[in-house]
């Protein structure tokens, strides 16, 4: 699990559940899977913070680099299949 977003506090209706990973990576096969919801918001997309995740992610994809993939949603995130209630 890279990124889980923690949803305590938050007040729009859509993020009444518990916390989910918003940016995480495995090893499919002999492939490699990233998967990233950030980017909603353009100060999200101007961020080098957001940039050197991205460069990270690119470079981890295409083998330039590696990394420890501990499969640890269910220890991180043990709930984030469980969806907001129906709002207007």
């Amino acid at each position: 699990m890279l990124l889980v977003l923690e949803t305590a506090g938050m007040h729009d209706p859509d993020y009444k559940r518990p916390s989910f990973p918003i940016a995480w990576a495995r090893k499919e096969g002999k492939g490699r899977v990233y998967y990233n919801a950030m980017g909603h918001r353009e100060d999200i997309w101007m961020s080098e913070r957001f940039h050197r995740v991205l460069a990270g992610a690119v470079a981890w994809a295409t083998g330039r680099a590696d990394a420890q993939l501990d499969q640890n949603m269910s220890e991180m995130t043990p709930q984030a299949w469980v969806m907001p209630p129906e709002h207007d």
